[in-house]
């Protein structure tokens, strides 16, 4: 609201903020090349949604990274397209799916939760999730960081391979957040280069990391 006369100027040029703020619905699959510190990134983007997750499996099958978004901050909310399905629990239901999956056995697996700050000030309001939704805590339901290990636990628990996790958490639209989760995609792309020598030229497979949002 504080913004509004800035932006139904005329004359009004969105800002770097502005871009950050703004929200796309991911639909099907985008794919962008990035040439980056002598590699390149072929990087794939993903729906989350029931209906988009047919189109993953022939992009995940040669993923050497997969970073996989789960907003924290939507623990309360439900599915536009079910409303009787919980948010949190559905992402947990496909985490559990893909971590498990034979098609993901080499790849090296980012499990980070957005939205970290909105989750904490909901918590902080005393706004819990209901028990049926399979999240129920019995300790401090305003205590923010055992909440949010309790669900760090449930999502680490279904990875019943024992495949290993880098687990992260990120505030929304926070840029510096953003730039070491980057960073970290970056630092496992050189250590799966100096590791199996994967090629890098553009013509070959260079490396593919996917993401889903």
């Amino acid at each position: 609201m504080a913004n509004m006369d800035r932006i139904f100027s005329p004359s009004y040029v969105p800002s770097h903020q502005d871009i950050i703020n703004a929200r796309v619905r991911t639909t099907g699959i985008s794919k962008e090349v990035y040439h980056f510190d002598e590699h390149i990134y072929h990087v794939f983007d993903v729906g989350g949604e029931r209906s988009e997750r047919k189109k993953w499996i022939h992009v995940f099958e040669k993923a050497d990274i997969v970073l996989f978004q789960v907003a924290l901050g939507a623990y309360d909310r439900r599915l536009s397209e079910d409303h009787h399905a919980n948010q949190l629990a559905e992402s947990l239901m496909v985490f559990e799916t893909f971590i498990n999956s034979p098609w993901f056995t080499k790849s090296t697996v980012l499990l980070n939760f957005t939205k970290a700050d909105i989750f904490e000030q909901k918590i902080k309001l005393g706004l819990t999730m209901p028990p049926e939704d399979g999240f129920s805590y019995e300790g401090d339901p305003t205590d923010v960081l055992a909440v949010r290990g309790m669900i760090t636990k449930k999502f680490t628990e279904v990875n019943r391979n024992r495949k290993k996790l880098i687990v992260s958490y990120m505030d929304a639209r926070d840029t510096e957040q953003a730039r070491k989760l980057l960073e970290g995609v970056h630092a496992c792309a050189r250590d799966r280069v100096d590791h199996s020598g994967v090629d890098t030229d553009v013509e070959g497979n260079g490396i593919r990391s996917a993401s889903t949002s």
